[in-house]
């Protein structure tokens, strides 16, 4: 296994999708975290008790992993279809948007 210095310099599709939280690279962390608020803070705001009606944190794993442009790059997504993009979509690449750069720079 390489060590995860190494990890940070392959190309995105070299590193495998995280599916936890616990799998991300250090510098995919605050991404994951602002993203977890913001699916919190929807959900509060839809009047959910359980924000992962909105989405799984596996979905917001692979989001800082993959940092999709469009809705279309967000079906690519795990739990992400056609609904989640319609209601959410422009939502979550707007949490994402002051992430991709740094995370790009990173691969």
């Amino acid at each position: 296994m390489l060590p995860l210095r190494a990890l940070d310099r392959l190309p995105p599709p070299l590193l495998p999708l995280p599916e936890t939280a616990e799998e991300l690279l250090d510098h995919e962390t605050p991404a994951f975290e602002a993203l977890l608020a913001w699916k919190r803070a929807r959900a509060k705001e839809l009047g959910y008790n359980d924000p992962c009606i909105i989405c799984h944190n596996r979905t917001l794993c692979e989001l800082v992993r993959r940092l999709p442009k469009t809705p279309t790059g967000l079906l690519r997504v795990w739990g992400v279809g056609p609904k989640r993009v319609e209601t959410h979509g422009a939502l979550m690449l707007a949490a994402l948007a002051p992430f991709r750069d740094a995370l790009a720079a990173k691969r």
